[in-house]
């Protein structure tokens, strides 16, 4: 029977189907030929698929990477959304600026060019953006780190378990708060015991386990800070320098003269009114002259 497990502590494991009973190592095993819903192995079949030709007794870096990989693949798609996000709020905050800037000019030819300019060098920092993420994710793919607190998190990873189930299996004491020091023996006996009565399949796999969950949490604030740092210097800081040398190389007699010139319907709407007020005014004279 597959049991659907919702937490564990340690070598015990709290399930959906008695979610008021927490399970020691001697009464449960992982589910072999099992797989989730989504298709995905679960971590002890995943070890045994892919451990190769390595000994069993120690710890496979190769399956560790492989799990590391499935896990930073997750980091894709918000990595790529907070690219996204940059870049619309960007480019929105250029676009309202440009409107703000040129609203008493009413001259589109002006604002047309400097929103083509905008998208254009935005859309090419993007693209920039976007292999250096791809790249970043690619090293992260492969585990690697010299921060020490790798090792301190895992540490406090297994002590966290240890006391989990030392609390869950020590006697509380009766009115005046005395235990049995057999009782207290036996709960010891238990714990201790625990991990060596389980197969050493499910202990290979809850050590995997620990030494993932230790390095991802590393892992992960390391990567939650430089990728802010990547966009912002990708995108930000490069697109300030990339208008500034677009709208300079830009400004020649000839561009100016192109964006400050005046559409033909308006050329042709200003010779028809000088051509009214010149009738108007040949009118004028006429009519004065008319009165001696």
């Amino acid at each position: 029977m597959v049991w659907t497990v919702l937490q564990t502590r340690g070598t015990d494991v709290l399930c959906a189907e008695l979610p008021h009973e927490w399970l020691g190592a001697s009464r449960w095993k992982f589910a072999s030929g099992f797989t989730t819903n989504n298709g995905s192995m679960g971590l002890k079949e995943f070890i045994q698929a892919n451990r190769g030709d390595e000994l069993t007794i120690f710890p496979s870096y190769r399956v560790f990477c492989s799990c590391v990989q499935r896990s930073v693949r997750n980091w894709k798609r918000p990595t790529l959304k907070l690219l996204e996000h940059y870049y619309i709020q960007t480019r929105s905050t250029s676009h309202h600026l440009i409107s703000m800037v040129l609203a008493g000019s009413k001259s589109t030819r002006v604002e047309r060019f400097f929103t083509t300019t905008t998208d254009r060098v935005l859309g090419k920092l993007k693209e920039a953006a976007l292999r250096e993420l791809e790249l970043l994710l690619q090293h992260e793919a492969r585990p690697y780190t010299q921060d020490p607190r790798l090792y301190e998190e895992l540490d406090r990873l297994r002590q966290r378990a240890l006391h989990a189930r030392l609390e869950a299996a020590l006697p509380r004491g009766d009115k005046y708060g005395m235990v049995s020091l057999a009782d207290v023996s036996k709960a010891l006996e238990g714990v201790s015991m625990g991990p060596f009565a389980m197969p050493s399949d499910d202990r290979e796999a809850l050590e995997m386990e620990a030494a993932l969950r230790a390095y991802l949490e590393v892992a992960s604030h390391r990567f939650v800070d430089v990728v802010p740092m990547k966009l912002n210097g990708l995108l930000l800081d490069t697109f300030l320098r990339e208008m500034e040398s677009e709208l300079l190389g830009a400004a020649t007699d000839e561009k100016v003269a192109e964006l400050l010139r005046e559409d033909a319907d308006k050329t042709a709407r200003r010779l028809q009114l000088l051509n009214q007020v010149s009738t108007f005014e040949k009118g004028m004279m006429i009519i004065d002259m008319s009165e001696f």
